[in-house]
Formats: C-alpha cells, sequence, structure tokens
C-alpha cells in the first residue's frame, strides 16, 4: 500500500474500509490507463470525502 492510501486509509471508517478499498482498485485502474498520478490521488481523496 503506498503512503498515500495508507493516510487515505484513516479517514475511512471500519464498517467502509473493504469497500473503500475496492472503490480504490477501480479509481486507480481507470486512472492508470486514461488520467494521471495527479488525478489519481484527487480521485481517492473524494472517495474518501463521500
Amino acid at each position: 500500500m503506498d503512503d498515500d492510501l495508507s493516510e487515505l486509509m484513516d479517514a475511512v471508517r471500519k464498517p467502509y474500509v473493504a469497500r473503500f478499498t475496492g472503490l480504490v482498485a477501480l479509481i486507480d485502474a481507470f486512472c492508470d490507463a486514461h488520467l494521471t498520478v495527479e488525478y489519481r490521488r484527487l480521485c481517492r481523496e473524494m472517495a474518501v470525502a463521500v
């Protein structure tokens, strides 16, 4: 797990950790294929905020 993700995981409530991990996998795959690392970081942050 990279440092950015481990910091975000601290903000995720325990019942949602598994769902968040799955969502991050989808986000990362999409961003790696179509966007930049900066967008991946922003998308992860938005996922935590919701």
